[in-house]
């Protein structure tokens, strides 16, 4: 595993059709570019380089009949899957604690990079399908694995359980969030359910996710209002040996920041705030978090959004493991 423990990667989907049909031009023309090597370029009207950003890993997704002239090659689902879900079950295997999160503003793809289809699996669908396979083959030796796995969704700074039958909303959050010894960051009352195989998995999925918070917005119809979070809990133990370890895959799904100007008023202006004002806030959890004096730091940070207190004190708390974030 390399060393940084924080890693940011960006990706760039292809244009949609209403970006398309509104190019004064034959074809529309990107303002990014990426050459490989971690770099992308933001260029101005004249083509020339504006501003340069570096990532450890940036994803060129437009594909060629789309016309952009890159050197960059086209980075498939595939792709994305081995910079990081791939890294990130083969550190959770070893014991660590990893998490990979999509942030970006509405309609820039973090649903696809995150889920994908059924024919174009994303970053989720994928690290079941290499767990369970890793955990087949592994079982062949001295070591024995269960897996636990919950699904929450934060939907205006409240938890809904998405593996609840009823799915109910809680009007007043009755969960908290605690360490529990060997375990790290646990959240009460979450349904927990012990699964034998990734299909098991995706099944119970794709019923909470029917249930999950969509709402049209400018950026593109029935897009995710809602943070999504898969926990995917692994323990492993070896009855020669006498020794039992616990690790955690983190899989977030983020809500898309927005325009405050470009949404509705009402209920939709009160959600789009709220969601603005989480997504600041886990800005600020990983932003201290990646300071140098982030040890020392009181766990206040990230109680403004409680919710967010999943991933912060597991960021916190598990210093010593690896986070993969993923910016899309």
């Amino acid at each position: 595993m390399e060393a940084d423990k924080v890693r940011v990667m960006v990706r760039v989907r292809p244009f949609s059709s209403r970006e398309l049909a509104d190019s004064p031009d034959e074809y529309a023309a990107s303002i990014v570019s990426m050459n490989g090597g971690g770099k992308m370029d933001i260029l101005d009207q004249d083509r020339e380089v504006k501003r340069q950003f570096r990532f450890h890993e940036t994803f060129w997704s437009i594909p060629e009949e789309q016309r952009q002239y890159t050197s960059a090659p086209f980075a498939s689902q595939e792709d994305v899957f081995n910079k990081t879900g791939a890294v990130a079950v083969e550190e959770a295997l070893k014991g660590y604690n990893t998490c990979i999160f999509a942030y970006g503003q509405t309609g820039s793809g973090k649903t696809h990079t995150m889920f994908g289809s059924k024919y174009n699996p994303g970053i989720v669908p994928m690290v079941l399908d290499s767990l369970f396979e890793s955990i087949a083959k592994a079982e062949q030796g001295q070591w024995e694995y269960s897996v636990e796995v919950s699904f929450m969704e934060i939907y205006n700074e409240t938890v809904k359980d998405l593996f609840e039958e009823n799915h109910r909303v809680k009007s007043k959050p009755v969960y908290r969030v605690k360490n529990s010894p060997g375990k790290g960051v646990q959240v009460e009352g979450v349904t927990k359910l012990a699964l034998m195989s990734a299909g098991d998995v995706k099944d119970a999925m794709s019923r909470g996710v029917e249930s999950r918070s969509m709402r049209d917005a400018r950026m593109g119809p029935a897009s995710s209002r809602s943070h999504m979070i898969l926990q995917i809990d692994l323990t492993a133990t070896n009855p020669v040996l006498k020794k039992q370890r616990h690790s955690r895959i983190n899989l977030v799904g983020l809500a898309g920041s927005e325009r405050i100007k470009m949404s509705c008023s009402g209920v939709t202006l009160h959600h789009a705030v709220s969601m603005n004002l989480s997504l600041t806030t886990l800005r600020r959890v990983v932003d201290t978090l990646t300071d140098v004096s982030s040890k020392k730091i009181a766990p206040r940070i990230y109680v403004d959004v409680d919710p967010f207190g999943v991933v912060g004190r597991e960021l916190q708390d598990h210093d010593d493991r690896d986070c993969l974030p993923c910016g899309v």
